[in-house]
């Protein structure tokens, strides 16, 4: 296929997801990868301080239709999860593939896989409107029928995969449903519009309500949800565009603009039901400071999205005034800015990923000419200084997932999946599997 074509990776280097009403109170098959240096640039980079260099994009020149393969021998780490067809999962682990056949259709892309790889559940559709079906697969599967249509529906999933937020109509977002495998679905108008909506942790889920969903959200209200009680109000905020909870749920990042008007990044401490405190730990100022923002200016930077590190690292997506004038920030709430890594002249960042137990990065260059042919695009891995250090190509618009401890890369195609090692010797895996949902448990 053409992205196994134009080889996994550019370089490794060093570069300069009937109701209870409630009221108040979610030796392996080893292909050998090319290694080769980035192509230079063959068109003049208006962005002069981009991170990486632009590539030039070539005509992407359709090759063979791939056949099958055989399962590599021994198998690549981790836990695999694939949608085969809108009714088959399958659930790859240790060389071992299992066919997990759904009752009913899967809703769009509403399947997940927990955190620690024991548990699949997934939302389906149902023939008549206004109804669906939750099902769950642990050492056997479960359903649940859930008073609302998933066919269109906003979800969002607890980390351990057994309970989800789900906004029927995002829409209107008007009313909120909070769904457990073992437990009755409840529903809840906060009386404004649903605008985000966050796990704090397995067993607490939050969502964002407002008036108006103008961006940023004016006079916005941070609701607290756990099974068997009401919502509460945890928080409330002036102004506030995007938001993250830390992983250990003691910290909340948001972005809001300052009273200078210029955007900001902010931080809350939460213990249980208290929110306290109101701390800055970037502002616009701080990032013109970067050599990697020559050219950018105060009022035109925007706040895009914001990742926290299990360490304690933020992530903060940004854009300038350019079409692909896109930055990440990577910040240390107690000491300030670390590094800033910026897109060059023909790539946009829609998102960053961090690994779920080392502070290595993953940020996605999109765009139709970003990478060697309009097929692919480019992923680049990023330390806690906001350094890159590495590149490798994805497909076009493409996720790049990481493992645990940042060791393995897996890089799905149209009819395949690649599992590459990052560090250490070089191993590569080819899965011919598509529709991955999730993987775990890798380090």
């Amino acid at each position: 296929m053409l992205m196994r074509r134009a080889a996994i990776l550019l370089a490794i280097a060093t570069v300069a997801c009937a109701p209870e009403t409630v009221s108040p109170a979610p030796t392996p098959a080893a292909a050998t990868a090319t290694f080769a240096p980035l192509p230079p640039v063959t068109t003049p980079a208006p962005i002069a301080c981009a991170s990486v260099a632009a590539l030039h994009t070539s005509a992407a020149t359709p090759g063979p239709s791939p056949t099958a393969g055989s399962m590599p021998s021994p198998a690549p780490p981790g836990t695999y999860l694939f949608a085969r067809d809108s009714t088959t999962l399958q659930l790859y682990s240790g060389g071992q593939l299992r066919e997990l056949k759904l009752p009913k259709p899967i809703s769009l892309s509403h399947a997940v896989l927990s955190s620690d790889g024991t548990r699949v559940s997934a939302l389906l559709n149902e023939a008549e409107p206004n109804r669906s079906t939750l099902w769950s697969f642990t050492a056997g599967a479960t359903s649940m029928d859930l008073p609302f249509s998933a066919g269109a529906a906003w979800v969002t999933w607890s980390p351990d995969a057994r309970r989800l937020g789900v906004v029927p109509n995002p829409e209107l977002a008007e009313e909120i449903y909070l769904v457990g495998t073992d437990e009755k679905a409840s529903l809840f108008a906060p009386g404004a519009h649903v605008v985000d909506m966050r796990w704090r942790n397995a067993d607490e889920f939050s969502f964002l309500a407002a008036a108006s969903r103008d961006h940023p959200v004016a006079d916005a209200t941070l609701w607290s949800w756990r099974p068997g009680t009401p919502p509460h109000r945890l928080t409330k905020f002036d102004s506030v565009g995007v938001m993250a909870w830390r992983p250990d749920g003691a910290m909340l990042a948001y972005s809001t603009v300052a009273a200078d008007g210029l955007p900001v990044v902010r931080v809350r401490e939460a213990r249980a039901d208290v929110v306290l405190g109101d701390r800055t730990v970037l502002t616009a100022g701080d990032l013109l400071k970067a050599k990697e923002t020559c050219g950018w200016v105060e009022k035109d930077v925007q706040i895009t999205f914001v990742e926290w590190q299990t360490g304690g690292l933020l992530a903060v997506g940004l854009r300038a005034a350019g079409q692909y004038d896109y930055g990440i920030a990577v910040v240390d709430p107690n000491v300030g800015l670390q590094g800033v890594v910026r897109s060059p002249h023909n790539c946009y960042i829609p998102a960053a990923r961090w690994a779920a137990r080392t502070s290595v990065l993953v940020a996605f260059l999109y765009g139709p000419e970003c990478g060697l042919t309009g097929s692919l695009n480019r992923a680049l891995l990023v330390d806690k200084a906001g350094a890159v250090t590495g590149e490798l190509t994805i497909g076009r618009k493409g996720p790049l997932l990481l493992s645990d401890l940042a060791t393995w890369a897996a890089i799905p195609g149209a009819d395949e999946l690649t599992v590459v090692r990052l560090n250490g010797p070089h191993e590569e895996y080819v899965v011919p599997l598509h529709g991955l949902i999730g993987w775990c448990c890798g380090d």
